[in-house]
């Protein structure tokens, strides 16, 4: 099922399948993709084991989630809340029972989107999650690039072809711009910005202008990549981050990024992306 919400600037839809974003209209324009949706990422992002007393409990790539069916808590106008909770299949591979909560509401040319995760169990909880939001680019990738609000040194955390990490990372740029190029993206592969300073970011087009402004509060890692043969770019906000070959067995509660949620405790987090 679709869902969608708008004010006079923007037109936001949303399926209930992963809660996905697939459209996002600024002015009658289309703004996130002309195919497929963007999918919310949890209990882990990308290619992570879910290790919890030493067992492996065979967690998919970007967890669960994208792939569940939301329920709808509240639908307005502008504003729209899914959410999904534990089931026997969830506690295979994430034995807690949780509530999470995905809200998208706009303001004027601004969407938000708050995440909401919380331990309705008797026992600590260990989670990441994650954004994968696409940017319709208007002309060749290698035209655009980043701006940071923070000095930053960009260093590519490269990954072999299990999206694991391999321990090797090569330096692309530093200082608050980062030129975009075709290369990066080569066979699908994906720019991994380990523990960036900044909180927000502008994608930047070939004449000089601002095109979208994402704020990601509480997201210390920042990843890039292109769907193969299309003209978006996702600018990818998470918690946590693949695995490193060799260290897949590591202990949930030790993997850096993720989340400890006392029981009955919530966490929220709220990013957002202005339109322009």
């Amino acid at each position: 099922m679709e869902y969608c919400i708008k004010n006079d600037r923007l037109e936001v839809v949303v399926e209930s399948n992963g809660a996905k974003l697939k459209s996002v209209r600024l002015d009658g324009v289309e703004r996130v993709s002309e195919q497929g949706a963007f999918p919310v990422l949890f209990p882990v992002c990308g290619r992570c084991a879910f290790v919890l007393n030493g067992e492996n409990r065979d967690m998919p790539f970007h967890g669960f989630a994208n792939e569940m069916d939301f329920s709808l808590e509240k639908q307005e106008e502008s504003a729209l809340t899914l959410s999904i909770t534990d089931t026997e299949t969830t506690r295979k591979c994430f034995p807690y029972a949780f509530r999470f909560c995905v809200e998208y509401s706009l303001h004027e040319d601004t969407l938000f989107i708050k995440y909401v995760v919380e331990n309705r169990g008797e026992e600590d909880m260990y989670f990441a999650c994650g954004g994968h939001e696409g940017y319709l680019l208007n002309g060749k990738v290698s035209t655009h690039s980043l701006r940071f609000s923070q000095e930053e040194v960009f260093d590519n955390l490269l990954h072999n072809n299990k999206g694991r990490l391999t321990g090797k990372r090569k330096r692309l740029a530093q200082g608050k711009i980062l030129p975009l190029k075709k290369r990066y993206f080569f066979r699908a592969k994906t720019v991994i910005l380990k523990g960036i300073q900044s909180r927000k970011v502008e994608l930047i087009d070939q004449n000089g202008r601002c095109v979208n402004e994402i704020s990601f509060d509480g997201f210390a890692n920042l990843l890039l990549w292109m769907p193969p043969k299309t003209s978006v770019l996702c600018i990818e906000p998470w918690l946590s981050l693949p695995d490193q070959v060799g260290k897949t067995e590591q202990e949930v509660s030790q993997k850096e990024g993720f989340e400890r949620l006392e029981k009955g405790m919530t966490k929220t987090l709220v990013r957002s992306i202005v339109y322009r």
